[in-house]
This record gives structure tokens, sequence and C-alpha cells, in this order.
């Protein structure tokens, strides 16, 4: 087991921090489900419109583009879903914990639900560096 697991992290690298965009950290409780399994992927760290960093007790696997829901608070539009395709460019073993960090680029969303991301993340405080 920890041979694969040892496997999964050579084979996704973590992303250089050359980031365009400043990551806000959420303070709700997002999760992040694959659509086509209906499968839970995790929680929801940290974003910006064009990434996101998940937080899961297991590790994911680089692949092709994935389609993706990401529920909303109730409060906020009302608890709507919004959809969006994303890649896994990385995954790493948390520092802090057991569980898997990993970084997902969105790739392909519309222009609503790019709004709404962007409304969303503009009520969340910003990612402390310490």
């Amino acid at each position: 087991m920890k041979m694969e697991l040892k496997q999964v992290s050579e084979q996704v690298k973590p992303a250089n921090d050359g980031r365009r965009l400043a990551r806000k950290r959420m303070n709700k409780f997002l999760r992040l489900t694959d659509r086509a399994s209906n499968q839970v992927l995790g929680r929801v760290m940290d974003m910006t419109t064009e990434g996101i960093m998940l937080i899961s007790a297991s590790p994911l696997r680089q692949m092709d583009d994935m389609s993706v829901s990401m529920g909303l608070p109730a409060e906020f539009e009302g608890g709507a879903m919004i959809t969006f395709e994303a890649k896994i460019v990385w995954t790493k073993k948390s520092n802090h914990s057991n569980n898997y960090a990993t970084g997902l680029k969105i790739v392909s969303v519309s222009d609503q639900d790019k709004a709404i991301i962007s409304r969303l993340i503009s009520r969340m405080p910003k990612k402390s560096n310490a």
C-alpha cells in the first residue's frame, strides 16, 4: 500500500507558487464532486477563478479533464450547484495531517458560473502565507 502511494506522489508534482491570482481560503465547507461517478473528491481549501486546492483522504491521480460540481452554501446564491471542467495538476501528502492536497486547474467554466465563483471568493479572506 505504501509503495502505491509513493508511486502516486512521484507521478504528480506540486505546482510552483508562481500563481497569477491570490488564493482565497474558503471559510465554508464546500465539497467538490466528480459528476461522472457522483463521488465526492474532497473539500475545497482555497481557490481562485483559475484553480482550486482540494483536501482529500486519499490521493487523486492526474487524468484528462473531468467534469466536477461544487455545491454552494445555502446563504449564497440559494445553495446553487456550479459545474466546470477541471484538470488535476499535482497531488501531495499534507504536512499537517494524513490527508492529501491536490491542485486542480479550472479549464472550462461558463461565464455565469465563473461570475458566481468570483463573487464567492470576493467574500473570503485572503490566504495568509504565514
